[in-house]
């Protein structure tokens, strides 16, 4: 497509887009929302993504596709795909498997979440409500060893300072990065086009007034809720992400049904709904977050909550309406007695799925 401007008004300022190449409208892409973030006040909401906004696994699988297509490999080299917590980690995992096909390759998951492991290196993400980013030590392979493809994932770049942190970062670890590939669904950066977007423009933010602070909001922590101790999925590093979670799970031909992850855990969810989806139901996928969003524009509806490991953390659900589905699942990596009493009131008739 030919060159696009794009103008969004916000409630404390103007965000101007300057599109200049897309696989795809931006329209089908993303939307807009207001951050309860002083540090940056606008989001782009992800159309694609499955976390904000209820999506069909065959469209997030698209789009996983259509990346990692994109992605050159390296003969001869391991390739470290790494997924940016919370909001890519299924993004990640997904263009991993689709790479992982052809690839010597490990998915690694970084965390905001502590665990009894030896620690791999830890960096920033500045803008963000939650700044810290931990990567664990992979089981059974040392990264030190050997040369790497680091392959970092997002899904959307806007000043690629994050994933100079996760480089600078790694190398700093001891990690030999041969090369170094960011692949994002859109990118407004001004760094190099690789080619490892669907959409590459550039952005401008003006504002109009200082913004409020957010409001200071926490829930009581619970000391005693534990994380599942299956780490199969990226937090400790895998080869294979080709799981099958909750076989017993089955719903009718036709079915009207939203599979839910929470916060980190995506992967097993995504794979119970691309399954029923290709049972013949009619699926979308989204899961629970930490990022506090406004309602209004690209988000409907929002409910608040405690979040389900215990850190006292307001976590959200947006644009999710309980009468749109005949059957909801809420997956979880935690016991279903640490699930908010608000987030099962508001959803009614959800099932809690424990991994």
């Amino acid at each position: 497509m030919s060159s696009q401007n794009i103008v969004q008004e916000f409630a404390t300022g103007t965000l101007q887009l300057k599109v200049y190449r897309a696989e795809m409208p931006p329209e089908e892409l993303f939307g807009f929302a207001e951050r309860e973030n002083p540090k940056r006040a606008f989001l782009f909401v992800s159309k694609v993504l499955g976390r904000h906004i209820p999506v069909a696994p065959s469209v997030m699988r698209s789009i996983w596709r259509l990346l990692a297509a994109r992605i050159e490999t390296m003969p001869g080299r391991l390739t470290l795909f790494v997924g940016m917590a919370e909001t890519a980690i299924g993004l990640a995992a997904g263009v991993f498997r689709e790479c992982r096909k052809t690839r010597d390759a490990l998915f690694l998951a970084d965390t905001r979440h502590v665990f009894a492991a030896p620690v791999l290196a830890t960096f920033t993400e500045d803008h963000s409500h939650a700044v810290r980013h931990t990567l664990y030590q992979p089981k059974d392979i040392d990264l030190r060893k050997q040369p790497v493809h680091l392959v970092a994932i997002d899904d959307e770049m806007t000043t690629g300072q994050t994933f100079q942190h996760l480089r600078h970062a790694l190398a700093a670890a001891g990690l030999d990065i041969a090369r170094f590939t960011r692949a994002v669904i859109t990118d407004w950066s001004n760094e190099a086009d690789t080619r490892t977007s669907l959409l590459k423009g550039a952005w401008d933010w003006q504002w109009r007034q200082p913004p409020s602070p957010p409001a200071q909001r926490q829930y009581p922590k619970a000391s005693d809720v534990k994380i599942s101790a299956r780490q199969d999925w990226g937090r400790l590093g895998a080869r294979s992400l080709d799981l099958a979670p909750w076989p017993e799970i089955h719903v009718s031909p036709s079915s009207r049904v939203l599979v839910l992850g929470s916060g980190e855990f995506v992967w097993p969810p995504f794979l119970l709904a691309e399954r029923l989806e290709e049972e013949g139901a009619q699926v979308r996928y989204a899961a629970t977050t930490r990022s506090p969003i406004k309602t209004g524009m690209a988000i409907r509806s929002k409910v608040e909550f405690a979040d389900n490991y215990g850190l006292g953390i307001p976590n959200y659900l947006y644009n999710v309406h309980p009468d749109d589905f005949d059957a909801i699942f809420l997956c979880v990596e935690t016991g279903r007695e640490a699930v908010s009493p608000l987030l099962l009131n508001a959803l009614r008739k959800a099932v809690v799925l424990e991994y």
